[in-house]
């Protein structure tokens, strides 16, 4: 069976190699672009960034400093990735003097060998175009047939045995990977992004999705899912997890929020898998958010510009789940209900918020920074009105008599 059997036909593989940079707001001088420069290179969760009006790379630099550049191919494996560093002279050359090197692969490795599983045993119902529904489609016609239960247990049973092999063979190509970046470039702080499940949604937009559907497809979309968690945590666990001097960023976490209340996650509204005919599970514009939040916390830069980040993000915090939006605050140092910047919620707060709604009631202009908009605006309803102002009051009052605060 060909790893790569699948991985020129699947969505993920959009493009060839490409370089670009993005120059942040606060860069100063070519010395200080110099200095805070980052790298970001990998996969099509990179390249796609490049699409979006506020890419996960942009907003890391634009909080931390200086430019950001990115080196890419969609549809690239691990091993291929580790090739292009080790012979590919675009790739060696920008490697080398960047102050911080962020990369993003892995998740390729898993769907073609995940992939090649299907394509290997129903060629024939197996769509290229579109191979995730005819996954879904083929699981569920399987259920019909005549000893459907163990005719399926062997098809899960060789899709698992598959992704565990490829997490083994991933363990040593990423390891392999981290010692040729070190070598390049020994003084880089060096970033993994770790790979989040596509699978991943409430049960109530599961219900939403299967409500047309034949009842099979929830067994099909419970098995793929299932199949993609455990392996992917392995992933993340054994690939990332035994490499010595980086630093991780905790994407999949951030895809899979503990507030919805099965566990299931947010993949469905951080990747347009729902949307999609072609069930897009790279990441849109919000899961670029999470995915700059997660960077961010892991470069641990605690004194960036929150203004530069914030005005990345202003357009969409009120599509954001309410964990994701704090977790974005956090990690650029932004606190809700704190609208005078000064890292303390208190009635001078609500005094100020109050201030805004009452001059915007009354027809009045207010000219808010971004940071000021997102911290005064409490329930994330665009509007800044009286019910901010209360609540800012109301975390200020629990937190000065020993609560945790309702922010």
């Amino acid at each position: 069976m060909k790893k790569r059997i699948i991985s020129a036909i699947t969505s993920i593989v959009m493009g060839a190699l490409s370089l670009s940079s993005v120059m942040s707001a606060n860069a100063a001088d070519g010395s200080d672009i110099k200095e805070n420069r980052i790298l970001f290179m990998g996969d099509s969760i990179v390249s796609t960034a490049t699409e979006k009006v506020s890419p996960y790379f942009s907003t890391v630099s634009s909080y931390c400093g200086g430019t950001a550049v990115t080196i890419h191919t969609s549809g690239i494996t691990s091993d291929e990735l580790l090739d292009k560093i080790k012979n590919n002279s675009s790739y060696r050359s920008s490697i080398q003097g960047y102050k911080r090197v962020v990369v993003s692969v892995g998740g390729n490795d898993l769907i073609d060998a995940f992939m090649a599983v299907i394509a290997e045993k129903y060629p024939e119902q197996y769509d290229p175009e579109n191979p995730y529904k005819s996954l879904l489609d083929i699981f569920s016609a399987v259920k019909e047939e005549e000893d459907a239960d163990l005719e399926l247990m062997a098809v899960i049973s060789d899709m698992n045995t598959a992704l565990m092999t490829e997490v083994k063979n991933c363990t040593a190509t990423m390891k392999q990977i981290d010692e040729e970046i070190k070598k390049l470039n020994p003084e880089a702080e060096i970033v993994y992004q770790n790979l989040y499940n596509p699978m991943l949604m409430s049960k109530e937009d599961l219900d939403e999705y299967l409500k047309d559907r034949p009842s099979n497809y929830r067994t099909a979309y419970n098995t793929v899912r299932n199949l993609f968690k455990n392996n992917i945590k392995k992933f993340n666990n054994d690939a990332l997890g035994a490499l010595e001097d980086v630093k991780i960023a905790d994407v999949y976490s951030r895809f899979t929020e503990a507030e919805t209340s099965d566990n299931y996650g947010y993949s469905n509204i951080y990747t347009d898998i729902m949307k999609s005919s072609q069930r897009d599970f790279h990441p849109n514009q919000l899961g670029n958010h999470v995915i700059a939040s997660a960077v961010i916390e892991a470069l641990d830069v605690k004194d960036g510009n929150k203004e530069a980040a914030a005005n990345c993000y202003v357009n969409d915090y009120t599509k954001m789940p309410r964990s994701g939006h704090k977790t974005f605050c956090n990690a650029i140092g932004l606190k809700i209900g704190d609208k005078n910047g000064d890292n303390e919620i208190n009635a001078s707060d609500a005094s100020l918020t109050l201030s805004v709604y009452a001059t915007m009631s009354i027809g009045g202009t207010v000219t808010l920074k971004s940071t000021e908009r997102i911290a005064a605006d409490t329930d994330c309803n665009v509007t800044i009105d009286a019910f901010d102002a209360s609540t800012i009051l109301a975390h200020y009052a629990s937190v000065s008599t020993g609560g945790s605060g309702v922010l």
